[in-house]
């Protein structure tokens, strides 16, 4: 039988996408609520930090003296400890280290870095996979959304520019074999995805704040619907954190001095806060790994997940750079010119979240 949550959900904020101030952060909910979950809750929520997990161990396998994210589960000394383990060889219990992120990091050290798809894509379908594998419905089902959005919007930009779809979409769903096989102008998926002709109206949008907020909008309102009538449960409260970290985002982005048109999304693998963490390019990853809810794009990982992880094929590093080199040009543009935006497919992941 499920927890309920009385006084804690009841003692919540109210939240909109509009809030412009908080009181409360993603890593006050660790540090003052957490404790208070049961054993199984916590499982749950820590699905969403492992987000910023997914970016510390890229940045550690990189540089092993790198600073990282503390809203992650695992330290620095623990994560380059579970690294120093897998490189020699050895083997980590499941029980005590997420079983995709031993994989990935196996793979990583094991896989000529010419060979390896890109390591933000596949770190990002082995989140994203465990995560949809949860046992929790609404949980799963959040994770599935996003990857359902970020392959979309990928797809999207891929058709345009004429790269291989196939080649750029991650995980291993229905919805992501029709992308990678179908030659259909909507890929087969409006009567199989709810939100597809949303997607389609938002991959239009030219002004990317417009989009990544459209996208964030998408998102809100779909959680709204998902815990309708899960009133004191842990749905309410993941969600609850879900929406704080976009809010936390924005206002991250409102005080960025250099601000532009570039939103930070969470999601997934991302640095951003989801604030900090996911960068989407321009559309909002979730997810789903640190910082970057990436969702299919990012302006410095071209056609990255900005999720949790990303990864493509090794060839896409020729499609990074010349994404790179449009996100540069694109943020010279003035508002509602006509062009086109790599994450959005346009789109951090969010990710998962990388």
């Amino acid at each position: 039988m499920s927890s309920k949550y009385y006084y804690l959900v009841a003692g919540l904020p109210e939240l909109t996408l509009e809030d412009s101030k908080l009181s409360y952060t993603v890593a006050d909910f660790k540090t003052e609520i957490y404790s208070g979950l049961s054993a199984s809750d916590q499982k749950l929520i820590d699905l969403f930090y492992l987000k910023f997990d997914n970016a510390n161990v890229l940045k550690l396998l990189k540089d092993k003296e790198a600073e990282i994210d503390k809203r992650g589960n695992y330290s620095a000394a623990e994560l380059t400890e579970y690294i120093s383990i897998l490189r020699e060889g050895g083997e980590i219990s499941p029980k005590e280290f997420p079983s995709y992120l031993s994989v990935f990091i196996s793979d990583y050290l094991n896989t000529p870095a010419e060979s390896m798809v890109l390591q933000e894509d596949h770190l990002a379908a082995l989140y994203y996979e465990y995560a949809m594998k949860c046992g929790n419905k609404f949980v799963s089902s959040w994770f599935e959304f996003n990857l359902n959005i970020n392959n979309i919007l990928v797809a999207f930009t891929a058709r345009k520019f004429k790269w291989d779809i196939a080649a750029h979409i991650v995980g291993n769903t229905e919805v992501c074999e029709a992308l990678r096989t179908s030659s259909a102008r909507d890929f087969g998926l409006s009567g199989e995805v709810d939100v597809f002709e949303s997607l389609v109206k938002i991959s239009e949008i030219t002004e990317l704040v417009e989009r990544e907020k459209k996208l964030d909008a998408l998102r809100w309102n779909w959680m709204e619907d998902a815990i309708f009538f899960d009133y004191f449960t842990i749905e309410r409260i993941f969600a609850f954190l879900l929406k704080l970290e976009m809010i936390e985002r924005w206002i991250s982005l409102d005080n960025r001095p250099d601000r532009r048109r570039q939103p930070v999304h969470s999601n997934g693998i991302g640095e951003g806060s989801q604030g900090g963490g996911h960068r989407r390019e321009a559309e909002g990853r979730h997810s789903l790994c640190a910082g970057r809810k990436r969702t299919a794009g990012s302006g410095e990982n071209g056609l990255q997940f900005l999720w949790p992880s990303g990864g493509g094929h090794a060839h896409h590093r020729r499609y990074r750079n010349q994404w790179k080199d449009f996100c540069d040009a694109a943020a010279q543009i003035p508002a509602g010119a006509d062009f086109g935006r790599k994450g959005g497919a346009g789109g951090h992941h969010g990710q998962p979240d990388r």
